[in-house]
């Protein structure tokens, strides 16, 4: 006899934002996966980082229908990870095929639900299996009913069989509590991560509730407390307790984009592979292009072990850190007016005070440059601060002891910088000498010949470097240069590095901690034209401990390097005729675009770090067209993807907020009290093999299939 079915009800809905999200065309595409790609919103929240996953993870499992099928023969669903808001890629469907099997021995024994999951692709295969057991369904007292969820993840050989520890782990349990109210733990931890996902969660009523997290946020960790209502949620990062530390407005968001596509004409996806999401020493990262990107402090090794996670699926690879002792750059100059960068977001720098700058764009239409926010920086970053777009017109303060400007443009390619003549006024019509810079990566060619003129370092053979001026000093001799050799080939003993004169690398040394080649050209050249603009390319040679000193990338263990293709400069031209530029690294990555940070704790602005959630300060519609800057020709074009809905901050003396540390100051200093799940409480579902099916898809993204 059919036993009674049990349903998880997906209770925590409550704080999941609905927003009805389209986008408007332009001469955008009409087909394919720019149509088809779907656009994810969630709250940008810290207690809804939590919250979604434990959505997404009940949501999965709800869409095999697995009740409908208890003690029947074990069947195969279809899962569309993004109908869940569980996918890596918010574009394409990501569809996962889980084996499942449910059933019940009497209506006095609890449901038992295995699933079987494979994911991945080629080398990479994940199988994840997990274990559903349901002691009763949801009443009005408790709208989860009672269950445990367990769950793991393996990376499986060939054959298919689990390999090597587990590469992440996790368990999802309600009960209820003593007062009789419904409780929910969840844990989650992924391999090499030292910062697992921990949050306890207590439901008082419907909207209302109140629980403690800990987790990593915007890539830094957030512990703390949080409470809501169907008005309000209030946050308590500081560690206090009780009185609510900030106090957001449930009903009033604001829309940030943190993720785009980026699409051909035809619509297709541009594919680009300028980096991927790693895991380095249980810290979550970037590695690319430009190197390792961390948000601690850290200074890798060769050799390091490195987990590479894949862009598309989330798949997790083993490997080791290529780290070079030195990073060669090639620079290249092209000449812009000011009206070709008109709008663009750049920053003077104040040579008395080179922390600070001031953040200004050019007005082509009253041909002045206009400042929108200072920006300062120190050990622990930068911190922007906005402002009403002002003229500026006191430009001889930003001058560097003469009549030029150290100027930076924003997205624009690495290094981007020229220098700006101050008097007489600018006009549209000025000319400025932009130089960019690319990293020269590691080829198996063979080494060349550069040529130095001025600050050119040779070693002393005690650690130390001497440094020659050949253009000005005659230490090349008859040469007005001295000629150095560069070694591209990583593979080999010695390579990617950079030799003296003597055959010595030029590499950083515990007496000599950096050590820097600023102008180096690949064929001799009168030392007067690099100075006065007459040459378009020269090397850039640095050696040190900091990242960006270092040529660094991924080595997985069958012997394979990483070749990261260099990010596209991209320009986009907004409503009010403003140009920004921006980089796109690969499918979802489109940086450049400048934001300021907010503090976790008070809600205000600050500088960027631990406890802050970083916002963007502008946003590209849909639809819109971004054109190459190197072929204004080629054009594609850009979908909003991953929109996070941000809640307003209640000012701390309005009236909202007094209301909200009325109504859930209590439920705060409950929270303060409670204990995080803890890895102990997790138990390995150790399944076995899936059972065999009958091959044919029962269930897709939960409707039946007849």
């Amino acid at each position: 006899m059919k036993q009674k079915q049990i349903i998880i009800s997906l209770g925590l809905a409550g704080l999941v934002a609905v927003a009805a999200t389209g986008f408007r065309l332009l001469a955008a595409p009409t087909q394919g996966p720019y149509i088809n790609d779907q656009v994810q919103t969630n709250v940008n929240n810290a207690s809804q980082e939590a919250l979604n996953n434990v959505n997404g993870i009940l949501c999965i499992l709800s869409k095999t229908n697995y009740s409908l099928f208890t003690n029947q023969d074990p069947y195969l669903a279809q899962v569309d990870q993004n109908s869940c808001g569980m996918s890596n890629d918010p574009g394409e469907p990501s569809l996962m095929q889980i084996t499942v099997d449910s059933s019940r021995l009497d209506a006095n024994s609890p449901q038992i639900t295995k699933i079987w999951v494979r994911g991945g692709g080629g080398d990479k295969q994940m199988l994840i299996e997990g274990k559903l057991t349901t002691k009763s369904s949801p009443t009005t007292q408790n709208r989860y009913g009672i269950f445990t969820f367990d769950y793991v993840g393996y990376q499986v050989n060939d054959s298919g069989q689990p390999t090597g520890d587990p590469m992440m782990k996790g368990y999802i349990s309600t009960s209820l509590g003593s007062s009789g109210q419904a409780e929910l733990n969840y844990f989650e931890k992924e391999q090499g991560s030292t910062i697992p996902r921990q949050f306890t969660f207590v439901n008082v009523g419907n909207e209302s509730g109140y629980g403690k997290l800990s987790l990593t946020f915007d890539g830094a960790p957030v512990t703390g407390n949080m409470a809501f209502n169907s008005t309000y949620l209030a946050n308590d990062f500081d560690g206090a307790g009780g009185n609510p530390a900030i106090c957001y407005d449930r009903a009033n968001f604001t829309n940030n984009v943190y993720q785009y596509g980026l699409y051909n004409e035809n619509g297709t996806r541009l594919n680009h592979n300028s980096g991927f999401p790693i895991i380095y020493n249980g810290q979550q990262g970037w590695l690319g292009y430009y190197g390792l990107s961390l948000q601690s402090s850290q200074t890798p090794s060769n050799g390091d072990s490195i987990i590479k996670k894949d862009n598309d699926t989330g798949v997790e690879e083993n490997g080791t850190l290529i780290v070079g002792n030195g990073r060669m750059q090639i620079q290249t100059s092209a000449n812009k007016t000011l009206a070709q960068l008109s709008g663009a977001e750049m920053n003077f720098f104040n040579t008395s005070n080179p922390s600070n700058a001031a953040v200004v764009y050019w007005d082509s239409g009253t041909q002045q440059f206009m400042q929108t926010g200072t920006r300062t920086c120190n050990e622990n970053g930068c911190q922007t601060t906005q402002m009403t777009a002002t003229p500026l017109t006191n430009l001889s303060s930003y001058t560097n002891g003469g009549n030029t400007i150290n100027v930076a443009i924003n997205g624009l390619g690495q290094g981007s910088s020229t220098q700006l003549i101050a008097n007489p006024a600018p006009t549209n019509a000025s000319t400025l000498v932009v130089w960019t810079s690319k990293i020269d990566k590691p080829t198996a060619t063979d080494a060349i010949p550069l040529y130095c003129y001025n600050q050119c370092p040779v070693s002393n053979g005690s650690g130390g470097f001497n440094y020659m001026n050949p253009a000005w000093d005659h230490s090349g001799g008859a040469n007005p240069y001295l000629v150095y050799t560069f070694n591209p080939n990583i593979n080999i003993t010695g390579g990617y590095m950079l030799y003296d004169p003597q055959n010595r690398p030029v590499e950083y040394t515990s007496q000599t901690p950096t050590v820097y080649v600023g102008m180096l050209t690949s064929t001799p050249v009168d030392p007067t034209t690099i100075f006065n603009g007459g040459v378009s390319t020269t090397y850039q040679w640095s050696s040190g401990q900091d990242q960006w000193q270092r040529f660094i990338t991924f080595k997985s263990a069958s012997g394979v390097i990483s070749d990261f293709q260099e990010p596209l400069s991209l320009a986009y031209t907004n409503a009010a005729g403003q140009q920004k530029f921006v980089e796109y690294q690969s499918f979802g990555s489109l940086q450049g675009i400048t934001g300021i940070c907010f503090s976790l704790i008070t809600g205000l602005e600050t500088q960027c770090g631990a406890n802050t959630s970083w916002q963007p300060s502008y946003s590209i519609p849909t639809g819109s067209a971004l054109s190459e800057v190197a072929n204004p020709s080629k054009i594609y074009y850009v979908k909003q993807l991953g929109i996070g809905q941000t809640p307003a901050v209640l000012s701390s003396s309005s009236a909202q907020y007094a209301a909200c540390q009325s109504e859930l100051s209590g439920l705060l200093t409950n929270s303060n009290s409670m204990t995080l799940p803890v890895e102990s409480q997790w138990t390995n579902p150790n399944l076995g093999t899936a059972p065999t099916t009958d091959g044919k898809i029962k269930v897709i993204n939960g409707v039946n299939q007849l």
